[in-house]
């Protein structure tokens, strides 16, 4: 449940805030490179917390 919560904040963080970079960027260059970074920071992101979530129900799988 807590690795539930923690992917919902991160993806509400990740949208927030490609749309705040992506209204900031004036140039559309500049608006490519801030929306590519922010995708891959969600991917990055996602992975750790899958990784969390995995590694909390393995250790509830152990008790």
């Amino acid at each position: 449940m807590i690795a539930v919560l923690a992917i919902a904040f991160f993806e509400l963080a990740v949208i927030i805030g490609a749309i705040r970079t992506l209204a900031n960027a004036g140039v559309w260059r500049n608006a490519f490179t801030a929306a590519s970074a922010n995708i891959m920071f969600h991917i990055f992101g996602f992975c750790i917390a899958s990784a969390f979530q995995y590694i909390l129900q393995y250790s509830i799988f152990l008790e």
